[in-house]
């Protein structure tokens, strides 16, 4: 998926990676395209943006652990009109088995003690305690509020950098790195820039049993090109704080 997203970025204004989901597959739909404006968060990058032209096998979007989403691809879950017999509807890609958000997130910019963000008490109800108000800001009145989307033609907000105090999410990007070197005067400090920022994980859960590698962990792709296995509960994306915030943007 690393080079998917390069290559996207490339070619896209201002060498952006592609943008979280902005359509969805209505099984309803007798238009023959089957898809409309999102009605929710959909934590996967927009199909229409990248099928067939940099990802041509859907199969890539389906961690090869995770059996409920090979049933979900076997039943016809990515095709038009929810039928295996039809072609892939790029509307259709979801969330089930790997999670883009589109954003670079740091744990500092996230919660008020990032040492805390494994804390057992965490849950959708106490969230607020361990994140910082501005990135509740961030991710609850404007992300989430940009639902249902009016027009995927014109995605505002969830196309830009987000700010909110003097806390910026900034959307995902070729040379976002250098907005997160800590120290200047380090020639090599662009490069572990990229390689700490994480822009793909399997999906994360409170629940153990429902990750898509037993006994708990993620597959996390990172901005320099490699995956690092993470355990869960770790850091972000694989730490509790953020299998919370997960479960809390799919309600």
């Amino acid at each position: 998926m690393g080079l998917v997203f390069k290559m996207y970025a490339n070619e896209s204004k201002g060498e952006k990676y592609p943008p979280i989901a902005l359509w969805q597959g209505d099984a309803a739909s007798t238009q023959p395209l089957d898809c409309r404006p999102a009605q929710s968060m959909n934590m996967i990058f927009d199909g229409r943006s990248v099928f067939p032209e940099y990802l041509s096998d859907v199969k890539i979007i389906m961690c090869p652990s995770d059996q409920s989403a090979q049933g979900e691809y076997d039943g016809g879950r990515y095709n038009f009109f929810h039928d295996p017999q039809e072609g892939i509807n790029p509307c259709r890609f979801s969330d089930s088995s790997y999670i883009y958000f589109g954003y670079g997130i740091t744990d500092t910019t996230l919660y008020v003690d990032p040492a805390q963000q494994n804390n057992q008490d965490i849950q959708v109800a106490t969230i607020l305690n361990y994140l910082t108000p501005e990135a509740f800001d961030i991710l609850n009145n404007q992300l989430l509020a940009a639902y249902p989307i009016a027009d995927p033609a014109d995605p505002g907000i969830l196309d830009s950098d987000i700010s909110s105090g003097n806390v910026t999410v900034y959307r995902l990007r070729e040379g976002i790195e250098r907005f997160f070197i800590t120290d200047i005067n380090n020639p090599a400090a662009s490069t572990l820039a990229q390689s700490e920022l994480w822009i793909m994980s399997d999906g994360v859960t409170t629940t153990v049993s429902q990750f898509n590698h037993i006994p708990g962990g993620a597959n996390v792709l990172y901005m320099d090109g490699h995956v690092e296995f993470l355990r869960y509960p770790s850091e972000t994306p694989c730490s509790r704080a953020w299998a919370v915030i997960a479960e809390y943007a799919s309600l």
